[in-house]
Formats: structure tokens, C-alpha cells, sequence
């Protein structure tokens, strides 16, 4: 009697390769991701660390001692351009290299440091320089980065390339604006960010002079509950005025639009 031969069955070899190659794939990578993983973690803690050895102060924290008005300096360590393109309000720029020769006014009174998480070198040098120094100090924690991603105020130079910057402003015509003026019941105000001198060579009458790079320290010099029309010498500088202003939060604001405002073209009472 002839004995039955048993053949292999080659699917299930086949199959059991594929699991088995299937299970070494996932521990492989398991390991890999479990590595990588580590590494990430190590260098997040790293991170922290770097920044935490120094007293740190939380967005919130500011926001709420700015809301209260309470005294503290803030210090900006990043580049003047960097500070010049977008800053926290009232913010002094100090660019790191010259905080050694920083020194508050009033040494009682808490500093608040604002960098730039990108800019590690910078941090570390700051860092440095201020355990040197006898005056309170704290580090805004995240850096500016931080703050802005919390929505939290700043002040934009005005940019007419970028949609945000439009957004804030609400423009009105040299014919809409003498209409306005015409209605003695309008309580129109209106702002001049000219430089001193030009606004000295020409101006609309009744308007009143603060000159852009001086808007931020001197917002409260406009008063509230009129309507502001804001310009300057071309229609860039009107742009501007406008965006500083309602990141000021001088909301009802209207900013005069065109390049010719100061000329006899416009039809605005024009001084002298």
C-alpha cells in the first residue's frame, strides 16, 4: 500500500514570512520612533531648562499688571528691526548687546525681558548680563513668540502689503472729510503723524500734530469719544497712523486716503 505524500502548503509559509516580517517592521520601528522620541523629549527639557533658570513671568501675568496699570519697564532685547517691524506697546528697544549698559530709572521698579525665542545666543547673553545686575528682572515666558500667539497686544509699524494691517483700517476721502468738517455738529479730530517740520510747511487746519514715532507715547493726548481722521504727508504714512492707531485701541478712527491731502487739489482748508 502506497504511502500518501505530504506536500508543503506554500500559502502558509507565505503568510507566515509576511507576519513575521510584519512584527519585525513594528518592533523596528516601535524602537526607531521610541529614539527618536527620547531625543525629542530631551531636547524639549533641555529648552525649558535653558529658559527657567531665570524668574520667568507668564503672558497672562503681564497682561493682566498692564491692564491694572501697575509700574514695570519692559525691556526688548531682539533686533531694532525685528522691534521696529512689531513690538508690545510701551516696550523700550534695548537690543542685547547693550543691556550691560542698561540701568532703569527707578531700580525698585520690576523689569520685564522680551527676546526672541528664535535668537538663542542673544538669550544667553542676556541672561548673563543680568545676574550682574542689582534691579528686579523677569523673562517673559515663551518670548515674544508667546505673546503674540495669545493675541495679546502689539503694535505693527504698518504694513499695506499685509492683510491683518488692512483689516485695521477704515479709510474716508479728502471729499468725504470736508463734508465732515463743513457740519459743525461732526466733532471731528483730527491727527497729523507728519514729522514737526513738515506739518510747520503745511497742514489742514485744525489739525493736531503728533508725529508718528511719537504716537505710542503719546496716545492719550487723543481724545476720547470723537471720531478721529488720521493722515500724514502721503498716503503710506496716513496708512500707518491708522494701524497704530487701533493697535492703541483708538478704534474710531478714519483714515484719510490719496497722496494729494496737502495739496490745493484735495479742497481741504490747508495752513499756512
Amino acid at each position: 500500500m502506497a504511502h500518501k505524500q505530504h506536500h508543503p502548503d506554500f500559502r502558509a509559509i507565505i503568510l507566515g514570512g509576511m507576519l513575521v516580517l510584519l512584527v519585525g517592521v513594528y518592533f523596528i520601528g516601535r524602537s526607531i520612533w521610541f529614539f527618536y522620541n527620547q531625543k525629542n523629549e530631551a531636547l524639549k527639557k533641555s529648552e525649558l531648562q535653558e529658559t527657567k533658570d531665570v524668574p520667568l513671568i507668564s503672558p497672562v501675568t503681564l497682561r493682566e499688571k498692564i491692564r491694572n496699570e501697575e509700574p514695570f519697564t519692559l525691556i526688548d532685547i531682539r533686533s531694532r528691526e525685528a522691534y521696529n517691524i512689531e513690538h508690545i506697546p510701551q516696550a523700550f528697544s534695548v537690543p542685547g548687546g547693550n543691556l550691560s549698559s542698561f540701568t532703569p530709572k527707578d531700580e525698585s521698579v520690576n523689569v520685564v525681558i522680551i527676546y526672541s525665542e528664535e535668537d538663542k545666543a542673544t538669550l544667553a547673553v542676556a541672561k548673563e548680563t543680568l545676574r550682574k545686575k542689582k534691579f528686579p528682572y523677569f523673562f517673559l515666558e515663551g518670548g515674544f513668540e508667546n505673546w503674540k500667539s495669545g493675541s495679546n497686544q502689539t503694535l505693527s509699524s504698518g504694513d499695506p502689503t499685509s492683510f491683518i494691517d488692512q483689516s485695521k483700517v477704515t479709510f474716508i476721502s479728502a471729499a468725504e472729510l470736508k463734508t465732515l468738517l463743513e457740519n459743525s455738529d461732526a466733532h471731528v479730530f483730527l491727527l497729523d503723524v507728519q514729522s514737526e517740520a513738515n506739518f510747520q510747511k503745511k497742514h489742514i487746519r485744525g489739525a493736531k500734530n503728533i508725529p508718528l514715532e511719537e504716537l505710542e507715547e503719546r496716545a492719550k493726548e487723543i481724545p476720547a469719544g470723537r471720531e478721529v481722521v488720521v493722515y500724514g504727508s502721503n498716503e503710506l504714512a496716513s496708512f500707518q497712523g491708522g494701524v497704530r492707531l487701533f493697535d492703541l485701541n483708538v478704534f474710531a478712527t478714519k483714515t484719510l486716503d490719496g497722496n494729494a491731502n496737502l495739496t490745493t487739489v484735495s479742497g481741504l482748508p490747508l495752513e499756512p
